[in-house]
Order: structure tokens, then sequence, then C-alpha cells
């Protein structure tokens, strides 16, 4: 297992905040997209808040465990609590495209 120098924090848990914070962008983001470029009344249109509610749930699922992480590693945390500010500031983002997306697709319905 490769650990970051110094602590012993697995690199994966380290790294995790930032692919899902980069994911969640990319992931939204193509949605509105795809959600723009959409006909009146298609099936994408009307259910996909499902898509985004998962990427919501996902996001909350990351956060409480890296909590758990900070928590497992209270000796050196410094790194994970650096992690679950930047997991913090993705929640809103994600809450963001959804309501974003809500608003284009009441167009479409």
């Amino acid at each position: 297992m490769i650990t970051r120098q110094k602590t012993n924090i697995p690199q994966w848990l380290i790294s995790l905040p930032v692919v899902v914070w980069t994911a969640t962008l990319l992931f939204g983001t193509t949605l509105l997209l795809i959600l723009l470029n959409t006909d009146k009344g298609s099936l994408f249109a009307v259910q996909f808040h499902i898509y985004v509610a998962v990427a919501v749930v996902f996001n909350v699922a990351v956060l409480l465990f890296m909590l758990a992480a900070a928590l497992h590693h209270s000796q050196n945390n410094r790194v994970l609590v650096s992690g679950i500010v930047l997991m913090l500031t993705n929640v809103p983002i994600a809450f963001f495209y959804l309501f974003l997306l809500m608003h284009f697709a009441r167009f479409l319905n």
C-alpha cells in the first residue's frame, strides 16, 4: 500500500476528495449540456433529477467517509481535514447543479 511520507494515511485517501470534486464538476456540466440539447418531453428531461440525486448522495457519502478517516487517523489528520474542507465546498456545487438543471428542465417538460 502506498502511503504518504511521515503519515500512515494511504495516498488514495488523500487523493479521493480531489477526484470526487473533479468528477462532480464534469458530471454536472455534462448533464447540463445534455439537458440543453434534448428535445421537449424526452426521458432524460423528465428523469434528470435521479442522476443528480445520485451525485449528491455520493458526495455526502464521501464526506462522511473522510470524516471517519480523520477520526481514525487522529494524530496526523491535517491532510484529511483539507480534503474534508474540499468536500464541504463540493456538496453545495452539486446542489447548485441540481437547481440549475431543475430550472432548465422546467422549460422542456
